[in-house]
């Protein structure tokens, strides 16, 4: 019965010893949202898992991924590219999940996590309109 008892006792501590080894993985969830008028195709490259080419995502449509990474390298640079649209952005411990990045004509918004206040003002120009009138007779 003692020697049952140090096997377990040595098989649990082999497994701790591993646990300690081997480290933790954070993941974070992240959604590209395409606010254009045409499909475009994401690419995501960094360190961990869920980079690399992710799909084809169409006008106003979304593309969900989780980045999954070792602790031990964050902080961690992650480069996108949606066709002719690109961008940088850097995760760490304190980086939230989910995210958004907001793909618009032009340019990019974000990462922003969901408490990110957004504020959107649009320029609208108004064109002069010809506007003919007949004559009433009464």
């Amino acid at each position: 019965m003692l020697a049952s008892f140090r096997r377990v006792r040595w098989v649990v501590l082999v497994c701790l010893g591993l646990a300690l080894l081997v480290g933790c993985d954070k993941e974070y969830k992240l959604t590209f949202f395409n606010s254009t008028d045409q499909s475009r195709d994401v690419i995501l490259a960094g360190p961990g898992d869920g980079t690399g080419y992710l799909g084809s995502v169409g006008p106003m449509s979304k593309l969900k991924t989780k980045i999954k990474v070792d602790e031990d390298w964050l902080p961690a640079t992650y480069h996108w590219e949606a066709d002719d649209i690109e961008d940088s952005f850097t995760l760490d411990d304190d980086s939230k999940s989910p995210l958004m990045i907001v793909i618009e004509p032009g340019g990019a918004l974000g990462p922003i996590d969901e408490n990110t206040e957004i504020q959107k003002s649009e320029k609208l120009e108004a064109e002069d309109m010809i506007i003919e009138q007949d004559t009433v007779v009464e």
